[in-house]
């Protein structure tokens, strides 16, 4: 096996054990991979989409910016970057990792998309012309087409248009929903296997020696979507000794990829270790 084969190997298991919720290992991997291939953009790019997912955006920073010190024309770095940029309030800061990403790749759909969010478009706006060029052929994946779709949204919402501005949301949404391909079946029978998980709790938690308690203390805020959630986490992370989070995945990041795998977990519910783990 050649160096190059060997390193897209372990690539791969990386972006297997993101993709499967184990950010933490594939940070880890990812970290020790860059000591052995230091010259390789690929890895610090994916190291700062491993800090991102963690909520490290500093870190995250930094990582797409080594990427980009090796590979200025990295299109994909740059649109990362202003992600992060855009998470951290840093508007024009995105705005130029958006552009440079377009910049280097004019057809990169989704950069458009995300640059329509923080961006006040005219009617004179070239780029207007380009994802209407795009729209129109017949090459562009599902994925690209939706994403063009939201951000010519954006555009006529932002020019006044709302018949332009609907029939694209339409679209948009149209080909999101083949997109996700949503199951409630799926859904329930999920939500079935976390209830039954957690309905009991290993009784030896309370006296297990590997649990120890920690000084900080969680406080979740429950509601359903649009029912002020945010707004209460504001009120009470407004106390000196409280710190808002924000909606975190951390639960589901942690406890999805046990209910998708039974070897973690048998009739009578998870087990102590499992349980120990989250």
């Amino acid at each position: 096996m050649t160096t190059v084969d060997s390193l897209q190997t372990q690539i791969n298991s990386v972006i297997s054990l993101y993709s499967n919720g184990q950010i933490q290992e594939a940070l880890n991997t990812v970290e020790t991979l860059t000591k052995d291939y230091p010259d390789e953009p690929l890895l610090y790019n994916i190291s700062g989409v491993c800090y991102r997912a963690i909520s490290k955006l500093d870190e995250a920073v930094k990582s797409f910016e080594k990427a980009l010190a090796l590979k200025p024309d990295y299109a994909e770095a740059h649109n990362n970057l202003g992600i992060v940029f855009m998470e951290l309030g840093q508007k024009d800061e995105a705005v130029k990792s958006f552009e440079k990403a377009l910049f280097v790749n004019p057809e990169y759909a989704k950069v458009y998309r995300q640059l329509g969010t923080i961006k006040k478009y005219t009617a004179s706006d070239p780029q207007i012309t380009q994802m209407l060029s795009m729209l129109s052929n017949g090459y562009l994946s599902q994925s690209d087409r939706m994403h063009l779709c939201f951000a010519l949204a954006k555009v006529n919402e932002d020019l006044g248009k709302q018949d332009e501005l609907f029939k694209f949301l339409h679209e948009g949404n149209r080909l999101r929903k083949q997109e996700l391909n949503y199951s409630l079946d799926m859904d329930q029978i999920t939500h079935s296997i976390v209830k039954k998980l957690f309905s009991t709790s290993p009784s030896v938690v309370e006296k297990s020696l590997s649990y120890k308690t920690s000084t900080i203390r969680p406080v979740f805020i429950l509601g359903m979507p649009r029912s002020g959630t945010s707004l209460v986490e504001q009120i009470i992370a407004s106390h000196h000794a409280v710190c808002g989070g924000g909606e975190l995945n951390t639960l589901s990041e942690l406890i999805f990829p046990i209910v998708k795998d039974p070897t973690t977990h048998g009739t009578n519910g998870l087990s102590e270790e499992t349980f120990l783990s989250i």
